[in-house]
């Protein structure tokens, strides 16, 4: 154990498994944070990388403070203690130690504010009245969180200590750096068309801007800590995104030259080719635009995940952005990408940052000692590839937790694909929009792909409307003709779940899509009445283990599909995008224009017959839920204006137009919006307006907005099932042994989500039973107990449910 010094200063402790005593100076741990805070955001903005020096510097300036100090000797005493007590009694002595509190983020602020008091007379007025809030922002919250308030407080300094004046020399010379970068920012907003657009933007730049000090801070003061007591050798390199793109482009050639070519007589087969090489040429040639955001409107099947990705790569070596990050709003997609990655940019340099990927993102034989370090670079986003959700992109962006957002300063600066965009749920439409906006400012450029393209410049949205979106496609209209390959059925009258079972067995080959769990369970029993071979039919819904509708699609593909044999699928619409799937006919229920367009991509994907059918049905006696009423009625009006025409690309303008025009972007605050859209607005407005003018900056709705932001609306509990035997495996190591990323990451490809009322159901029955790890925390996992698998999990239908969920429909978003 080694000693302390009475009259050091100290920020942490460590003590290993033998009892040893590490302590860490509070002086390296400030210079450390200090210089990575710095690195962090150095290649986004030189001076705002200077003001994250000088936060990492004050960070915790609130340990000098000697009631600290004595607060983590006691730590250390009590912990000491537990660790080498041997009897009852010296376990009970131990547990009475006690440690006193001793905040120390709000005395860190202070030092910050008193350095400035001490400036003031020598900075401009109006910046010193913005920089007096925006680094105390991040300073105050690297521990607790961003609020929506912060004071300023008297500073008094009685530590006489070499320190200080060793970081005050080191404050003095970055001064010059510290420079007015604020002008920037309001530059970057003059082209909006109001004072409101302008002031509205300039307020989440501001805020944009502490969540990146905010971010920066958080990061390296974590890895600071990870790597206290690591071995000097123990960094962690990744390939730069140039040497990426030239291993991309190798497996791409690679990939060209060992696929299999038609026949000279496949004349569809070739066309396709053909077009995809165009698509992905096209993408080439707008790889040396200026930064900013761009759409890529092209078909399912027109291989834009290569295109997109040889975009990215082309697009952040020639800009030096720093990573790409690809965000998709469903796991399936994921699943489907992530394989795609791994070959084209090396599995070292990708991180899959979602709940179902299951695999270790570093070899499993790494020194147990640099797992700290390899976890604070992962949930950090250090690798220059990343593959994350909608859900973890956004929340990340408008969070005020430390633990989410100490990602943010690693999407500044990067290209970001935004795959099947048109799934951003509208009620957020307005926050999104502006934060797009500001990650532009802050670097970043924007890809929005979809073959359903949203109108994000049209003039419905008012000020919400991007400007000088640059398409990558020269004429997405006659795309979407050449890779057209369905026939389009509309179907005006409504059917009955039996007559719609008729049509779809006269088929010899169907998928039939349906909004609502309970009406494909329906569905699927009608079908099965009538067949004669009901292993034929196939039932998926978000009722089955993420793994076990893998199987079944895998089944159904390979033993059916492939060979020609007679079979019917039966789905919610959790199949209808990323799903590498392909029917000769589909049948969907009436929803969305763009679900209906996503789920055609499941017919006749790779042409293998000259037209595939798309039945678009209506079912008698089944509700459209409230949450889709408007959307369906929008739905049903372009139908009739141009029919045979739906999926044309004037109708899918005119769509959106509408829907923007009724629903206003919920910028209003539309009624069932799950935020307040317009307060948060006004409130944001008037950042922007203090900003511009140099006022105070000590409300900023950081809190309020990461409160109400969360796109999954309904809460759902996720219940493990004991599909495999790992899941039991899984299910032990956790309960004896403790935490482990690996079986959390098993335990998710084996879980379903319930709402509240089936919860209910299957806790009052007592046939779950809540997750809890070894030392005794609950994790908020239910799991069902082995005993009652067989009667309450059904392999043919997933979980039963006794209650009705008849307007429950799916979502894969997590």
């Amino acid at each position: 154990m080694e000693n302390v010094n009475q009259d050091e200063f100290y920020a942490r402790y460590d003590i290993n498994d033998e009892g040893e005593v590490f302590w860490q100076r509070l002086d390296d741990h400030l210079r450390e944070v200090a210089e990575l805070a710095y690195d962090t955001l150095k290649d986004v903005d030189g001076e705002l990388a200077s003001w994250a020096k000088l936060a990492g510097y004050f960070h915790d300036y609130g340990k000098f403070n000697p009631a600290f100090q004595e607060r983590l000797r006691k730590a250390q005493a009590k912990e000491h203690a537990q660790l080498v007590a041997n009897t009852e009694e010296e376990r009970r002595l131990a547990d009475k130690i006690l440690v006193p509190k001793a905040p120390h983020a709000q005395l860190g602020v202070d030092g910050f504010l008193g350095y400035l008091m001490k400036k003031k007379a020598t900075m401009n007025p109006k910046y010193h009245a913005l920089f007096t809030f925006l680094p105390s922002y991040a300073i105050l919250a690297h521990h607790a969180g961003l609020s929506d308030t912060i004071s300023k407080k008297e500073f008094n300094s009685t530590i006489d200590y070499a320190f200080w004046r060793e970081m005050l020399d080191n404050l003095h010379a970055l001064e010059p750096q510290l420079t007015d970068f604020t002008s920037g920012l309001i530059d970057k907003t003059n082209h909006l068309p109001s004072n409101d657009a302008k002031h509205s933007q300039l307020g989440f730049n501001a805020m944009m801007t502490v969540r990146l000090l905010f971010s920066a801070l958080v990061h390296a003061d974590h890895l600071a800590s990870a790597k206290f007591r690591l071995p000097d050798d123990s960094e962690i390199h990744f390939a730069s995104i140039a040497e990426i793109k030239t291993h991309f482009v190798a497996q791409y050639r690679q990939f060209l030259a060992h696929r299999t070519h038609p026949s000279a007589s496949d004349v569809t087969a070739i066309k396709l080719q053909q077009k995809r090489n165009e698509i992905y040429q096209s993408c080439l040639s707008m790889a040396t635009q200026e930064r900013g955001i761009f759409s890529l409107t092209v078909p399912t099947g027109g291989g834009k995940t290569l295109s997109s990705l040889a975009f990215a790569l082309h697009h952040a070596e020639h800009h030096q952005q720093q990573r790409v990050i690809y965000v998709a709003p469903f796991t399936s997609i994921l699943d489907q990408t992530v394989g795609i990655y791994q070959q084209y940019v090396g599995e070292h340099n990708l991180f899959a940052h979602y709940s179902t990927y299951d695999a270790l993102q570093f070899k499993e034989n790494a020194e147990e000692a640099y797992q700290p370090l390899r976890n604070a670079l992962s949930e950090s986003w250090q690798q220059p590839v990343i593959l994350t959700t909608a859900v973890q992109f956004w929340e990340s962006l408008f969070t005020h937790k430390p633990s989410k957002a100490k990602k943010i300063h690693h999407i500044a600066n990067s290209v970001i694909i935004l795959d099947e965009i048109q799934s951003i749920p509208r009620a957020y439409l307005s926050p999104i929009l502006h934060m797009m906006r500001s990650l532009v400012a802050y670097g970043c450029s924007v890809v929005l792909c979809s073959a359903t393209q949203p109108q994000f410049d049209a003039p419905q949205l008012s000020h919400l409307a991007l400007q000088d979106i640059k398409e990558m496609m020269p004429n997405p209209q006659q795309l979407a003709d050449d890779l057209s390959r369905v026939t389009l059925h509309l179907s005006h009258a409504a059917k009955s779940i039996e007559e719609l079972a008729q049509e779809v067995i006269a088929c010899s080959q169907a998928l039939v899509i349906v909004n609502l769990r309970g009406t494909a369970s329906k569905v699927y029993q009608a079908i099965c009445e009538q067949v004669a071979d009901k292993e034929a039919v196939f039932h998926l819904s978000g009722l089955m283990a993420v793994a076990h509708r893998q199987e079944i699609l895998t089944r159904v593909k390979e033993e059916y599909l492939a060979k020609g044999k007679a079979c019917y699928l039966v789905s919610t619409h959790l199949i209808e995008a990323g799903v590498d799937i392909d029917f000769p006919v589909v049948y969907r229920e009436e929803a969305g224009l763009e679900n209906l367009i996503q789920s055609a991509g499941r017919c006749n994907r790779e042409f293998k017959v000259e037209r595939g059918a798309f039945v678009i049905f209506a079912l008698a006696d089944v509700k459209i839920p409230d949450m889709h009423a408007q959307q369906h009625a929008i739905y049903q009006r372009i139908r009739d204006a141009y029919g045979e025409r739906l999926f044309h690309l004037d109708a899918i303008r005119d769509y959106y137009q509408e829907i923007y025009h009724i629903n206003n972007a919920g910028v209003k605050g539309a009624q069932g919006n799950p935020l307040d859209v317009y307060a948060i607005e006004q409130d944001v407005r008037n950042v922007g307006r203090n900003f511009a003018k140099g006022a105070a900056l000590n409300n900023m709705p950081f809190a309020s907005i990461s409160q109400q932001f969360s796109l999954i609306k309904d809460e759902q509990w996720t219940v493990v099932i004991p599909y495999h035997k790992e899941v039991e495996e899984s299910i032990q190591y956790i309960e004896q042994k403790g935490l482990s990323r690996k079986h959390l990451r098993k335990l998710a490809r084996y879980s379903v989500g319930v709402y509240k009322n089936h919860y209910n159901e299957l806790h009052h029955q007592h046939h779950i039973r809540e997750l809890v790890d070894s030392r005794g925390n609950a994790l908020g996992i239910y799991y069902l107990e082995p005993a009652y698998y067989q009667t309450t999990y059904d392999e043919r239908m997933g979980l039963r449910q006794e209650v009705s969920d008849i307007l429950v429909s799916d979502s894969s978003i997590y």
